[in-house]
């Protein structure tokens, strides 16, 4: 389980609603986050030389 910001939910509920007005496809919130991860969370790879800067802009309370 994870807890989503308003902010978050807000976004997904836009995506969702866009592919269903586009496609006539339903596609709830755990499915996009599901595909979202699946595309983007080969790039947060810790073998990569970039990888402490992506997780400083990730995050940028670590880089203080």
């Amino acid at each position: 389980t994870v807890i989503l910001y308003g902010r978050q939910v807000l976004q997904l509920d836009k995506v969702s609603l866009a592919i269903r007005e586009r496609t006539g496809q339903v596609v709830h919130r755990a499915e996009l986050i599901r595909a979202i991860l699946d595309k983007y969370a080969g790039a947060l790879n810790p073998e990569a030389k970039d990888f402490d800067k992506m997780v400083r802009e990730l995050f940028p309370i670590l880089g203080e």
